[in-house]
């Protein structure tokens, strides 16, 4: 089953202008390591098992639908991008005969309830209303299906900051030891800097908590390194 389009409200990022900043971030789509992958092995590890349907909101370039491929019998991939979902599409195998990349905004989309087995997001949903998107993926979900989120968060208080202190020499060996550099190319660096400055909203761990536990009682939301947080939670 396809999810479909619909029109889209009001939220916290202005829907064209998201698009439009990835559509230009397109161009340095190349499936390779950032530090969300980091975390792509803790996602795979809470994939349920078995998985009928899988939905990965805010795909990007793929790799990590393409990972939830190898556990899923069937995966969505769902970005706000034509040009980035055509990045995904040329950068996957056709050997993914079990993937499909769908371009539109989840804020539009009429997602079928109680129909997917797993639904994971990496830092899409601070774009948006999370509230708004914690209920919305929720009811998507069938019975006993997962929610799996990993995504920005906002420091504050010194625990925080003493663990950024922390993350910033872990990511760059990371960077240096998946790519061979410390820094990515100036116009790629200068790219996200821009992109940075116009996100909608960084919310602090004891924010999700309070969202999470308004809208997704029982959900787990820890506080993670560089600089994210995680959440998952079983649709009862």
């Amino acid at each position: 089953m396809s999810p479909s389009a619909g029109d889209s409200s009001s939220s916290p990022d202005d829907p064209a202008r998201l698009r439009d900043e990835f559509e230009r971030l397109s161009a340095f789509v190349d499936g390779g390591w950032d530090h969300n992958a980091f975390y792509h092995s803790w996602l795979l590890a809470h994939v349920p098992r078995p998985c009928r349907l899988a939905l990965d909101v805010g795909s990007g370039g793929g790799r990590f639908t393409r990972q939830l491929a190898r556990r899923a019998d069937y995966v969505f991939g769902l970005d706000i991008s034509p040009a980035t979902v055509a990045a995904a599409e040329r950068l996957t195998p056709r050997r993914f005969g079990n993937v499909e990349f769908v371009t539109g905004d989840v804020r539009a989309m009429d997602l079928p309830a109680d129909t997917f087995d797993c639904i994971v997001s990496i830092a899409c949903l601070h774009h948006l209303d999370l509230e708004d998107a914690y209920g919305q993926l929720a009811r998507a979900l069938r019975p006993s299906g997962i929610l799996l989120v990993v995504d920005l968060v906002r420091s504050k208080g010194l625990k925080d900051r003493g663990r950024d202190a922390v993350a910033a020499p872990v990511a760059a060996f990371l960077d240096l030891f998946h790519t061979g550099h410390l820094r990515q190319p100036r116009e790629v660096r200068e790219a996200w800097r821009a992109h940075g400055e116009n996100d909608a909203q960084q919310l602090t761990t004891r924010q999700v908590r309070a969202i999470a536990a308004r809208t997704l009682p029982g959900a787990q939301v820890e506080r993670r390194l560089l600089w994210r947080y995680s959440l998952v939670w079983q649709k009862p």
